[in-house]
């Protein structure tokens, strides 16, 4: 027979047996609420940011991660160097059905926000999950001109 904490405490009640360990239960988290995992970055931003800090750190310049280009605007950049002027923006949102970067109000933002960095003087890589291994190869292309 296999005995259940039902059946232990039963017992234990009765008198039938003394100091019976009987294990704590493990918590039920979903009676406090909803359980938040914390948020990962995806695989490709991870490759970015690691690999172009290496690149960056290879020519002394800085890396700037969420980067605000634009004085007037609230605009950020994925990852910036400065030092170059380009800004290089991860689209990782156009693959989900219903993502933050694939509603036509959306794509007339980013449209907006890269036309005004050009304007600013900047250029802007932009890359996909399919794409972002390119990212370096583009650089170096660009910075040795």
């Amino acid at each position: 027979m296999k005995w259940s904490e039902k059946h232990i405490k039963q017992v234990l009640q009765d008198g039938k047996i003394r100091g019976a360990n009987i294990p704590e239960r493990k918590k039920n988290y979903s009676a406090d609420g909803p359980v938040t995992i914390p948020r990962q970055d995806p695989k490709g931003i991870t490759w970015l940011k690691w690999n172009l800090m290496y690149w960056c750190n290879e020519r002394a310049v800085t890396l700037e991660h969420e980067y605000r280009f634009d004085p007037d605007r609230q605009w950020r950049s994925d990852f910036a160097i400065p030092a170059f002027r380009i800004l290089i923006e991860y689209e990782g949102g156009i693959f989900l059905q219903r993502g933050a970067h694939n509603s036509p109000a959306a794509i007339h933002r980013d449209i907006e926000k890269y036309q005004r960095a050009q304007e600013l003087g900047y250029r802007v890589i932009r890359v996909t999950a399919l794409t972002y291994t390119t990212v370096l190869k583009t650089l170096n292309d660009l910075t040795c001109k």
